[in-house]
């Protein structure tokens, strides 16, 4: 449960409306007005913001990625505001964000693996099971957590969307500027351990760490990179980036970035 500390953050993630005036479809209009009547065959509902898919609050490891593209299929990028009896965002009570907080807390223990989108199968192969100090990463025990850098699903890739000018728009109001949500989130929960696929650029360097370590490059598509955080004297946080690929097309090298990352964790515990 959200903790009652977090739950004016939360209130404001949850209710977030300030994109509601871009109009790009390509983005996240559709995402935040929704589109045409309950009665037409193109109704598409308001949909609740994504904070993250998994136990944010106790997960070993944060990964740091994007919605994954508009897919109003999968529980929580399609969540309806109609759900919570509401027709807008804004309109959602304390009690509303509460299980919304849950709900997305909960994606991966609620769900078989053969029912979560798609999206994750690949960081399930590359990472479930990894040895962290004596415990093995569990998806389904609430270890990992997918943390979303823009908390509004794009009808297109971000990557995408993001070369426009509204898409930037949406950067500076979600991420850089406004609301600064993530590097709020990174703040608030203190995460160990971070890997950011294909989002390290949107960070801040002093939130990931002082770059100690070589990229190491695996394939023409990947690479990875370590930072560790050390404000105080002590370790704090390790950051893992990756450079955006398909992790599908890696299969050959699989255990040896397991190996890899496994290596990295370990120095943090």
């Amino acid at each position: 449960m959200v903790a009652e500390s977090s739950l004016e953050f939360y209130s404001k993630l949850y209710r977030c409306e300030c994109c509601k005036g871009i109009r790009n479809p390509s983005g996240v209009y559709h995402f935040i007005n929704g589109k045409g009547s309950p009665q037409s065959s193109e109704h598409l509902p308001p949909t609740i913001p994504v904070s993250h898919f998994g136990d944010i609050v106790n997960s070993k490891i944060w990964v740091v990625t994007t919605n994954p593209k508009g897919d109003r299929n999968d529980p929580l990028v399609g969540l309806p505001v109609q759900k919570f009896g509401v027709s807008s965002r804004t309109h959602l009570k304390d009690s509303d964000i509460k299980s919304i907080f849950q709900i997305q807390c909960d994606y991966f223990r609620a769900h078989a693996s053969g029912s979560w989108h798609h999206f994750f199968l690949a960081f399930f192969n590359l990472l479930d099971g990894i040895r962290l100090g004596k415990h093995s990463l569990d998806f389904q025990s609430g270890d990992v957590c997918f943390v979303d850098a823009i908390k509004c699903p794009t009808t297109i890739a971000w990557g995408s969307f993001v070369r426009s000018d509204d898409g930037k728009q949406v950067w500076d109001n979600c991420l850089r500027v406004k609301n600064k949500f993530l590097p709020t989130q990174l703040d608030m929960h203190k995460p160990t351990i971070v890997l950011y696929y294909g989002t390290g650029q949107l960070i801040k360097v002093n939130q990931k760490g002082k770059k100690v370590k070589e990229s190491t490059r695996f394939s023409n598509n990947l690479k990875l990179q370590t930072r560790y955080l050390s404000p105080k004297g002590r370790l704090e946080r390790i950051s893992i980036e990756f450079s955006k690929a398909n992790l599908n097309l890696l299969k050959p090298e699989l255990q040896n970035i397991r190996n890899y990352i496994s290596k990295d964790l370990n120095c943090i515990v």
